[in-house]
């Protein structure tokens, strides 16, 4: 999505796409497994860490930040990094448990990489279309900051704890708010049939087919 856009886009730089990174960062990953089988906790810790960087360097030559312009491509970018993310801290978790909680760690992964990929994808197929451009509601746009403020708390919880309030029910609230609102910004594309199929956008010349919530 990141190439097609900023191919027909007057923003500049093209994209650097390095697949042996991301081929070094799964090679890490499956490493990571063997280590953990083997109870080689510090090992595993370090090829994640390894793995996180690999997608750092892959994701620096994306042009991520410029897709700022385009929200709805914005967050897929964003979900994205949770992945890296995700493994420098379960990477730091393994390799110093005293600093973090792998428990914590690991919400990095399920509740940030992979919950914030699932809302970003899932959110394009109820997206009103304006010609070729997909666009985020505001009631999607809250949906997904409300899951990464929930996944950054829920991390925090494991490091810092709550000293006036409880950071793990904070997260919890955050978390199904966030859920809700995806919901209520799904109703419109329930309601009525499809214009164009799922993630069809790139090319697409329809007008404008929900008006923005």
């Amino acid at each position: 999505f990141t190439h097609s856009w900023i191919a027909r886009s007057d923003v500049g730089h093209r994209i650097r796409n390095r697949p042996k990174l991301s081929y070094l960062a799964i090679g890490g990953v499956i490493s990571a497994a063997w280590f953990s089988a083997a109870k080689q906790t510090h090992a595993e810790g370090i090829v994640l860490v390894l793995s996180g960087l690999a997608l750092v360097l892959q994701m620096s030559g994306w042009q991520c930040l410029k897709t700022h312009r385009y929200p709805a491509l914005f967050i897929l970018n964003l979900a994205f990094a949770w992945t890296p993310a995700a493994l420098l801290l379960t990477g730091f978790a393994n390799m110093f448990p005293d600093q973090l909680p792998l428990a914590a760690a690991l919400h990095s992964a399920t509740m940030g990489a992979m919950g914030t990929m699932m809302a970003a994808v899932m959110m394009r197929a109820a997206m009103a279309r304006d010609g070729g451009m997909l666009l985020l509601s505001r009631t999607m746009a809250c949906a997904f900051a409300l899951i990464c403020v929930a996944t950054t708390v829920r991390i925090l919880a494991g490091r810092i704890g709550g000293a006036y309030f409880d950071l793990i029910v904070t997260a919890a609230a955050c978390w199904m708010l966030a859920w809700g609102l995806f919901l209520i910004a799904y109703i419109p594309a329930l309601s009525g049939p499809v214009p164009r199929p799922v993630l069809s956008a790139d090319g697409a010349r329809l007008p404008l087919a929900v008006p923005e919530r």
